[in-house]
């Protein structure tokens, strides 16, 4: 399906059966598709991607923009503030929380090594929390995908059980929101 004609099409159907088609995240495929069609200039393809991938292109405009900043200041700064594993790791999820304008849940239960496809960033938590559905979100800047790249390669090398549960998870998350503000904060004031 090199022409892009037909990748639209094919992403314009799959779209279409998206509730027979059986697949992880609905639309996923579809978007797939659809994406192509739109890399090579296919003006119907923005239309259609919009109504299947939430486009979240400003994240200075999000609510963890802060801490994600705080975040990376101390990522860069690691060795020089002897953050442990875990909080490394979590300061990766929060600056990809912030790229891609992430709730809480889906910042602390998301399997960060699979959200990444080639074209967007699939959020699935239903295994945690069932009730909370699966969301498709484009990858437009080359931020977000350095961001992935990185958290991916982070996530890669450590543990599975590592980040501990959910109760663990909230609990690092407060100690490490609040050792970032406190922190990196006052550097602010400072400059």
């Amino acid at each position: 399906l090199g022409h892009p004609v037909a990748q639209f099409k094919r992403g314009a159907n799959l779209w279409r059966k998206r509730e027979k088609v059986e697949e992880k995240v609905r639309g996923l495929q579809a978007s797939y598709w659809i994406w192509q069609a739109h890399q090579q200039g296919v003006t119907e393809a923005k239309e259609l991607l919009g109504k299947i991938l939430e486009n979240v292109s400003s994240p200075k405009n999000n609510d963890w923009f802060e801490l994600a900043t705080y975040a990376e200041k101390a990522l860069n700064h690691h060795a020089e503030h002897k953050l442990d594993e875990e909080w490394i790791l979590l300061c990766h999820r929060l600056i990809i929380a912030n790229q891609f304008n992430l709730s809480k849940a889906e910042l602390l239960l998301c399997e960060v090594g699979q959200l990444q496809h080639e074209h967007c960033v699939a959020v699935d938590i239903r295994r945690e929390l069932p009730k909370i559905l699966p969301r498709l979100i484009q990858i437009d800047t080359t931020q977000q995908r350095r961001s992935l790249l990185a958290a991916g390669k982070v996530f890669a090398g450590s543990e599975s059980d590592l980040e501990g549960n959910l109760r663990q998870r909230r609990y690092r998350f407060d100690r490490v929101t609040e050792w970032l503000t406190a922190t990196f904060s006052q550097d602010q004031t400072v400059a």
